[in-house]
């Protein structure tokens, strides 16, 4: 959609903006969380109980946590992965644009008939290294989040917290290994078979 903007000064804007987050530490992003759901200062319950409404103590309500984890984490990365695709598509043949306009292509017709369809190589090849990233959290991100707050480690703790968390109160560096020896073996596993798969059904995007 961005690429698709025609005003340079409006689309540059966009790209700072969204890119921005991208480079503020997680904890800058924990204090501006806190100033929205905190409990006595945050503008989400002034706003509840200006309407009326009584104020929740998001830190300790594990039950809202999963979704503000991802909404964050979407909103953080979201500008790195947007300049990547729109890298990719500045590397696109332009003639195939012009061709499809003389042919009478709408906007949309291009982007769905040629923009997305050339977009797919890389959309799969993240998808695959994303894929080999499942069993690894963003232990920044938690540990700046949450803490050490333990009544939200059911709906919060990632291995890699607890990793962390088990090595720091035991001591035990071999347990500590053998956890991270899983993640990298599952890791690969995941990435053989989501390549294997992307390899059979579409050939472009496999990454080997």
């Amino acid at each position: 959609m961005i690429n698709e903007i025609r005003n340079k000064y409006f689309k540059k804007i966009a790209q700072s903006t969204y890119l921005l987050p991208y480079f503020l530490s997680w904890i800058i992003v924990n204090y501006i969380l806190y100033g929205i759901i905190g409990s006595k200062y945050g503008l989400l319950n002034h706003i509840v109980t200006f309407f009326g409404g009584k104020s929740i103590n998001f830190y300790n309500e594990p039950k809202y946590w999963t979704i503000i984890l991802v909404i964050l984490k979407v909103w953080k990365d979201l500008g790195m992965n947007m300049v990547i695709y729109l890298a990719t598509i500045t590397g696109f043949d332009e003639e195939l644009y012009d061709a499809a306009a003389v042919d009478g292509a709408s906007r949309w017709q291009m982007c769905r008939r040629i923009t997305i369809p050339m977009l797919m190589p890389t959309v799969i090849m993240l998808g695959i290294m994303s894929i080999g990233k499942i069993f690894y959290g963003d232990f920044g991100m938690i540990y700046a989040l949450v803490g050490d707050n333990g009544v939200l480690y059911h709906k919060t703790d990632v291995i890699d917290t607890y990793v962390f968390r088990t090595l720091r109160t035991t001591g035990n560096p071999s347990q500590a290994m053998a956890i991270s020896l899983f993640q990298a073996i599952m890791g690969f596993i995941c990435v053989w078979g989501s390549n294997y798969i992307a390899k059979k059904k579409f050939k472009e995007g496999a990454l080997f």
